[in-house]
């Protein structure tokens, strides 16, 4: 790349280096020093020198130290530099986010650049506060809307927060940042999981932590651990895994915490699923009694980290009542429907399900199929997500062997097939 070639920003590190005499080494040695690094080898330093002077690369992290080191103010040092940067980060990000939704990206595209220009303007964008609102509406929608509906409008605020941390001025703007990006991380986590991708949910979650872990909240890093746990179970990833995320959730300090409820339930499900039917139950009465020094909340509030409402316990009683086959399954069930609204719909089939596994396991094969097809079938098919299915096959899964081969259940069977395969 020729001198012409290059960023302005990149030959203006060079000239100004070469202007005071000094070689690569001797500058790597000045931005350690502005750094506050201790002495020591700047091999490492000279390589990163080689690919910012060409241009190849944006030394993000290293600007202020370049504008200490130089004497010269960074605004006028980097002049433009980061906000072309992020304009082609921007770019690039919304073109993947067109693969989601071509339209919803067109659209955003184009509002964005216009708002992006109308904010260089005002010379103010969103705040903190701004985006911990927007996560926070996003953990609603998802307890409604479809996976599928919410995926591009998640991507294109993640999108959104990608440039707000890219353009942060201070660590403590960049640390609060961190918050609304581990709760949107962990809601496109479930989202991707939803649709029953698999791996970019586990991807996904690993990134949720990181952020959760960058961020000043303690509730927060223990509430992406117990969504992860119960999330993990429902995708089916080995039983070790859930306990170890509800366990590290537990342990990190979320003792007093609304926030470590959803690790608390994982646990207590995922004991019930291994076949432990006391140790499940000592897990559930040990949630219920942290339920009850809770302050209280509404069914919208399940995806909030300072509450977790009846719906959540009831919901978990149910599954772990009916997962050990205890004779107060059936009136469990009755209490989640009973409290869960009508809007959302894929958590009542999911109760359903519930109900019909105990009908089967109980002996009433037929009964507790048809109620199974009933509920699965009644669900839009864009809302019928992976843990909706999960519970679904495992209807499929408590038939015995000697009725597996009846007709209800093969047609049963050939749904969920048909199902999948859609």
């Amino acid at each position: 790349m020729t001198r012409h070639d290059r960023p302005a920003w990149a030959v203006r590190l060079q000239a100004e280096r070469e202007a005071r005499g000094w070689n690569k080494a001797e500058m790597a040695r000045r931005l350690q020093r502005a750094a506050g690094h201790p002495p020591g080898p700047t091999d490492s330093l000279v390589r990163q020198m080689l690919d910012w002077e060409s241009g190849k690369h944006f030394p993000r992290d290293w600007t202020a130290w370049y504008a200490a080191a130089l004497a010269i103010d960074e605004d006028d040092l980097f002049r433009n530099a980061l906000a072309l940067d992020v304009d082609e980060t921007r770019r690039r990000l919304l073109a993947c986010v067109g693969v989601l939704g071509v339209e919803h990206s067109l659209h955003s595209e184009a509002l964005t650049s216009i708002r992006h220009a109308l904010t260089l303007s005002l010379g103010r964008d969103h705040t903190v506060e701004d985006w911990e609102e927007i996560a926070f509406e996003h953990g609603h929608a998802f307890l409604t809307r479809s996976p599928a509906e919410l995926l591009p409008e998640l991507a294109a605020d993640l999108v959104g927060l990608q440039e707000a941390l890219l353009t942060a001025r201070t660590e403590a703007v960049k640390r609060g940042l961190a918050t609304p990006a581990g709760k949107l991380s962990a809601l496109m986590a479930m989202t991707v999981s939803g649709l029953g991708d698999n791996r970019q949910a586990r991807d996904w979650w690993a990134t949720a932590r990181h952020a959760a872990d960058t961020s000043a909240d303690l509730d927060l890093r223990v509430w992406v651990r117990g969504y992860e746990a119960v999330n993990a179970l429902y995708a089916q990833r080995p039983l070790a895994v859930v306990l170890r995320r509800a366990e590290e959730a537990i342990a990190i300090g979320g003792a007093s915490s609304p926030a470590v409820m959803e690790a608390l339930a994982a646990r207590a499900q995922a004991l019930a699923v291994q076949g432990r039917p006391r140790d499940a139950q000592d897990a559930l009465d040990h949630l219920k009694t942290r339920y009850e020094q809770l302050p209280g909340g509404t069914a919208e509030d399940r995806l909030a980290t300072n509450v977790w409402p009846e719906t959540a316990l009831a919901h978990t009683t149910a599954y772990v009542l009916t997962r050990t086959g205890s004779t107060g399954a059936g009136r469990a069930q009755d209490a989640a429907l009973e409290l869960y609204p009508r809007t959302m719909r894929r958590q009542r089939v999911q109760i359903d399900l519930l109900r019909a596994t105990s009908l089967v396991a109980d002996g009433h094969v037929t009964e507790g199929v048809q109620h199974a097809e009933q509920a699965v079938t009644r669900l839009p098919l864009e809302q019928r997500t992976h843990a909706v299915m999960r519970g679904a096959h495992t209807v499929l899964e408590t038939i015995p062997d000697a009725a597996s081969t009846s007709g209800v259940a093969l047609e049963y069977r050939e749904l969920l097939t048909l199902e999948r395969g859609r």
